[in-house]
């Protein structure tokens, strides 16, 4: 039987792309950590929050940009979010 993830492993995937990625039970296994501590839930919240205020400043300031600033943007952030 697979015990819950720790904090760290939930965080790292909630950081990256691959959050909920992988077998179902590993996903139930995070959604159980996250409901039992609060820590990681906030942490998921202010995750989303970030992600919500990006987009919203990149959009506003992609008109000003060339689409190779904006690609350059985009590559920036996929590389801090490994």
């Amino acid at each position: 039987m697979m015990g819950l993830p720790s904090c760290r492993e939930v965080t790292l995937r909630l950081s990256t792309e691959y959050a909920l990625a992988g077998s179902r039970r590993r996903a139930w296994a995070i959604r159980l950590h996250l409901w039992m501590c609060r820590s990681c839930r906030r942490y998921e919240s202010y995750l989303a929050w970030m992600g919500r205020n990006l987009s919203v400043a990149v959009a506003a300031a992609a008109p000003r940009l060339s689409s190779v600033q904006r690609e350059r943007i985009r590559e920036a952030l996929r590389g801090a979010m490994r």
